[in-house]
């Protein structure tokens, strides 16, 4: 990244998010998570989602709400057989997405400069915002799709 974009990604940063996000200036991706560490996110700007940035949000303790897979999910291949309700744990919504994709991810979204946003806080960079509760994490594009998450519940919108 070269300093100019750093500086910009930094006063970015600054501006607009109640929590830091310092870690764009060293990187394209950044991690949060809950203070219970349950849910963990990513913004990424640089993967495979048609050139989007997009939002990611992991749950790791829940019980399933979702009473079927959503029709625009996709499935991620495991290695211990087929995706299912109980494993359907990460939420991706696009910047631009009118729709929320989940799926049975292989991996998490942790990283090296994961910020902790404290319940109560809002997070919010590049179009995407997260409130952290005790009840869970709320997360919106600038279209206000997205998700809530919380160990009893998952719900899209």
């Amino acid at each position: 990244m070269t300093r100019m974009k750093a500086l910009q990604v930094s006063l970015v940063c600054s501006l607009v998010s109640s929590v830091s996000c310092g870690a764009a200036q060293a990187q394209d991706a950044l991690f949060f998570s809950a203070p219970s560490k349950n849910i963990n996110c990513v913004y990424d700007r640089n993967d495979d989602n048609k050139g989007q940035p997009y939002l990611r949000c992991d749950i790791g303790q829940f019980t399933p709400s979702l009473t079927v897979v959503p029709q625009q999910s996709a499935e991620e291949i495991e290695v211990m057989g087929k995706c299912t309700l109980p494993k359907m744990r990460a939420f991706v919504i696009g910047k631009n997405a009118p729709t929320t994709s989940t799926y049975c991810p292989t991996d998490a979204p942790i990283g090296e400069r994961q910020t902790v946003i404290p319940y109560g806080s809002t997070w919010q960079y590049d179009g995407f915002t997260c409130i952290s509760e005790t009840s869970g994490m709320t997360c919106r594009n600038n279209l206000g799709h997205g998700f809530s998450l919380s160990r009893a519940s998952q719900k899209l919108f």
